[in-house]
């Protein structure tokens, strides 16, 4: 009894532990390893881990260091989307994301990825945004000066008949607003309108 008694008291200590870590939010200094060599260790500008954004949605981020340079990952209910922008996040407790623009303006980040998703896959008639079609979401800055925004561009295959019979891939394009969620544009090859969804000709 005095074993289970003491094994029980361990138990609990652990998940009030974990609880409280996982309440918690910490700040943590990175150092880069590049070519066998540590590099000075920096302060993010964001804190690794997860966050409430503003319409009450567990937002993950995470900072990425590759061959291609520094990128921050942002995954909201399984969707990622990758940028090289400086990703800021506000010092209140609204948990507002938001990006730094070349004009030195750090504007909200209100459509997290799942939602620009959706938005692409409406907007250029795909059944899915995933691995399965090579679907690539990244935020970026379009435009200069008092003109400069953030978007999210989705890249994504697309299987259509072209001239209706033969089976082909596609790439289309997409860009959605951050701020607002609006479709700006979508791009396809110039041949695309001798194409038709493959799903669409087989019905």
């Amino acid at each position: 009894m005095e074993k289970m008694g003491c094994i029980l008291a361990v138990s609990l200590f652990l998940l009030l532990s974990i609880s409280l870590i996982s309440a918690e939010t910490v700040k943590i200094t990175v150092s880069a390893i590049e070519d066998g060599e540590e590099s000075t260790g920096e302060d993010l500008m964001i804190e690794v881990g997860d966050y409430i954004s503003i319409n009450g949605k567990i937002v993950q981020i995470q900072k990425q260091i590759g061959d291609d340079g520094k990128k921050t990952k942002i995954k909201s209910d399984g969707i990622s989307a990758e940028t090289e922008l400086e990703v800021i996040q506000e010092e209140d407790d609204s948990g507002k994301l938001k990006v730094n623009l070349s004009n030195g303006k750090n504007v909200e980040i209100k459509i997290m990825p799942d939602k620009a998703s959706e938005k692409a896959i409406a907007a250029l008639k795909l059944h899915v945004c995933s691995e399965e079609n090579d679907c690539e979401i990244e935020l970026k800055e379009v435009g200069s000066g008092d003109e400069a925004k953030a978007v999210y561009e989705i890249k994504a295959q697309k299987q259509v008949k072209l001239l209706w019979l033969f089976n082909k891939k596609m790439q289309v394009s997409t860009e959605i607003d951050a701020d607002n969620g609006d479709v700006i544009s979508t791009k396809k090859p110039w041949w695309g309108f001798l194409t038709k969804d493959s799903e669409e000709s087989a019905a």
